[in-house]
């Protein structure tokens, strides 16, 4: 079986006329990359080629026989790594022997539901769940569910880049089953991409560990109702829905779950009274509306103490895992009600402004053009503007990297403010806004534009393509549809935009002064 650490020497031996042309470039290219797989460097810090990587070794198993590939090493210190590994992979064979046992004189107990389970672990209440016990918790609410390489490729970068910024340390006593869940995503993201998806089945021992682990902390009941306060906010409700939460309310006060001592009893309070105003002005249902200043507080409250959104706590329907965004209900609102609601935007001004419109944050954008038309520097002006007015900028240069001719457009531009690097770092949460120049020079597929739009919600990404000599950008049409604006450079100096924020304008960039 090839894996990431015997790839070298297996190739040297293998047949490559059995390697198709494109899995023989990619040979080549990941080859030259990684300096004959000896600098992994590149593997550890990119997500993107990681997987792409992986996905690599999959296929070349396939070619050449085996079914799995082994990644390369959780990258955490050496003791954690000799230790917990270990023991991780020799707990999961013991767990996976039991078929030779005899079969039990009693029947096996009904797999228990998970709201049940959490209430038999129930634990201490606290404001925020620790970093561990949020991982554990996601991973036992995949069981039973399929998953696509990419969503567990999301999970997996997320548990090591905990690890890698000390999030989770060596000294964690859940350690050694922060390691088994690593293993345990490796195997099936390798799993997933065979297949193009796998159901994650965890054996009942394993789960009811985790679940107990995860049952040791559950978040303060004043939190799990501030957030389903908040989720009736702007939209229409039945007058019911509202009874049922002034009712869990009442009850955790009689049973003592939560008691006036609860650092947010004040803001309970408030929404009780909120809650109870609503039920009498309304017969049915209503339309439920708080003050802007006091939601963005009931806002911070949970952005404080909840970290990573969706982990916290048992949720109160049970067994989101935080992936399945098409599952969760649909909210249906009138005409009249979508009408008065307030849609936060950028705030473009001048001639972006008139241009582009006034996009939402997470925007995305693709450029497109011939050669030496001006892609560029209208990008640089725009991330230039961007930068001095509504955020932090990142302008990836694969094209020209950190070049003369690089920097003469920011000297021109002077886009001072935007940050300039040669390849996509690890980490784009710091960035608002991100510029990928090419998309063909950085070998980007629509998936991993995908990825990267799912991985940060809430930074605005904008596509850099290069054309053919007929003016089409090289890459499915597709591409057009998954963007939120289109800009196009049909001649040098002239661009053209249609999207949604805009209908369309035109600009001549190369005339026109900066605003």
């Amino acid at each position: 079986m090839i894996t990431l650490q015997n790839i070298a020497a297996k190739m040297k031996k293998a047949d490559a006329s059995r390697l198709s042309r494109i899995l023989l470039n990619q040979y080549n290219s990941y080859t030259k990359k990684t300096k004959n797989w000896r600098d992994l460097s590149d593997y550890d810090n990119d997500p993107i080629f990681r997987g792409k990587v992986d996905k690599f070794i999959v296929s070349l198993n396939r070619v050449f026989g085996g079914d799995a590939i082994k990644t390369k090493a959780l990258p955490v210190p050496p003791s954690v790594r000799r230790t917990s590994t270990k023991k991780a992979v020799k707990s999961t064979r013991k767990i996976s022997a039991p078929k030779k046992r005899k079969p039990s004189v009693k029947q096996p107990k009904p797999k228990v539901p998970f709201v049940r389970l959490a209430k038999k672990y129930a634990g201490d209440s606290v404001e925020r769940i620790s970093e561990e016990l949020r991982f554990i918790k996601r991973f036992v609410l995949m069981n039973g569910k399929s998953k696509k390489p990419e969503q567990l490729r999301s999970f997996l970068n997320s548990l090591q880049r905990a690890i890698t910024e000390k999030r989770i340390r060596k000294t964690s006593k859940y350690a050694k089953q922060i390691i088994e869940i690593q293993d345990e995503l490796i195997a099936l993201l390798a799993k997933a991409y065979k297949y193009r998806a796998t159901i994650v089945r965890i054996d009942e021992q394993r789960r009811s560990e985790y679940l107990a682990l995860a049952g040791k902390q559950r978040l303060l009941p004043s939190i799990r109702f501030i957030k389903s306060f908040i989720s009736m906010q702007g939209k229409r409700i039945e007058v019911a829905r509202a009874k049922t939460l002034i009712t869990r309310i009442d009850r955790a006060y009689t049973n003592k779950s939560m008691s006036k001592r609860d650092p947010y009893h004040d803001q309970i309070n408030d929404i009780l009274a909120r809650l109870n105003d609503f039920v009498k002005r309304n017969k049915v249902d209503g339309f439920m509306q708080v003050p802007s200043r006091e939601l963005n507080g009931l806002g911070e409250i949970v952005d404080d103490v909840e970290g990573i959104s969706g982990l916290n706590g048992f949720s109160d329907g049970g067994d989101w895992d935080g992936d399945d965004y098409d599952d969760q209900p649909a909210t249906v609102v009138r005409g009249r009600e979508l009408a008065q609601m307030h849609f936060p935007t950028l705030g473009f001004r001048g001639k972006w402004l008139d241009f582009i419109g006034d996009p939402t944050q997470g925007f995305t954008a693709m450029v497109f053009g011939r050669p030496k038309f001006g892609k560029s520097a209208l990008c640089i002006e725009f991330a230039d503007y961007l930068s001095k007015n509504h955020g932090e900028v990142l302008y990836v240069a694969r094209e020209e990297h950190l070049s003369g001719t690089l920097q003469k457009k920011v000297q021109h531009s002077r886009a001072y403010e935007v940050n300039y690097s040669g390849s996509i770092p690890a980490d784009l949460s710091r960035y608002d806004f991100v510029f990928l120049d090419s998309i063909t020079k950085l070998g980007l597929t629509a998936e991993d534009l995908d990825d990267l739009r799912d991985e940060y919600p809430k930074v605005s990404f904008i596509f850099i393509f290069q054309t053919t000599k007929q003016g089409a950008f090289r890459g499915s049409n597709g591409y057009q549809h998954d963007v939120d604006i289109v800009i196009e450079i049909p001649e040098i100096g002239q661009a053209r935009q249609y999207g949604r924020f805009n209908a369309g304008a035109e600009m001549d960039f190369f005339k026109e002064s900066y605003n």
